[in-house]
């Protein structure tokens, strides 16, 4: 439990070797080749990545006409990992970076401030949900109606996981957890 999604780790090793193949991505990442794969693929029909070789496959002692695909980092965009669809089809940011860096700005709001300083849709309670989790993980202090930004972790926003704890992506690793505190 808290650890950086998959993709964020294949990026990482993509944004590492620059130059790689998805045996190289699996062996720098120790993620499954299938879950490299997929990711890779959309990277590439989203021009993030070029496959600029096609190697013959090295295997000992088998004859094969396979070929593997060498690619490069066409289009660095940072630390995040780009969030892309099979298909190329690029996705904005998650809904929560858009809030954390609001907070980051505005320092002391309301929800109904955050929900007006987002240019994407999300409904109040998805809001308040979120801020009383970073209140519990000690983000954000209540006042009344207002919440204050109090920490500062860095650029990406602390996530919620399934069993309503806290991850913070930039300290890797959980910050809150529903019944207790680490």
């Amino acid at each position: 439990m808290g650890k950086e999604s998959k993709r964020q780790q294949i990026w990482e090793e993509i944004r590492k070797q620059k130059e790689f193949t998805l045996d190289s991505l699996t062996t720098g990442s120790r993620i499954d080749r299938g879950t490299i794969r997929t990711y890779v693929v959309g990277l590439e029909k989203a021009g993030f990545v070029k496959v600029f070789e096609k190697k013959e496959t090295d295997k000992p002692f088998v004859k094969t006409q396979f070929k593997t695909n060498c690619y490069v980092l066409k289009k660095d965009v940072g630390i995040d990992a780009p969030r892309v669809t099979r298909d190329g089809k690029i996705l904005p940011p998650d809904i929560n970076q858009d809030l954390w860096r609001s907070m980051k700005i505005l320092k002391e709001f309301s929800v109904a401030d955050l929900m007006a300083s987002t240019p994407r849709k999300t409904t109040a309670n998805n809001v308040e949900s979120y801020c009383k989790l970073l209140c519990r993980a000690k983000y954000l202090k209540r006042k009344e109606t207002r919440f204050l930004f109090v920490r500062n972790t860095g650029a990406k926003a602390p996530q919620i996981q399934r069993i309503k704890s806290v991850y913070d992506p930039n300290l890797k690793k959980v910050v809150y957890q529903t019944g207790g505190e680490e």
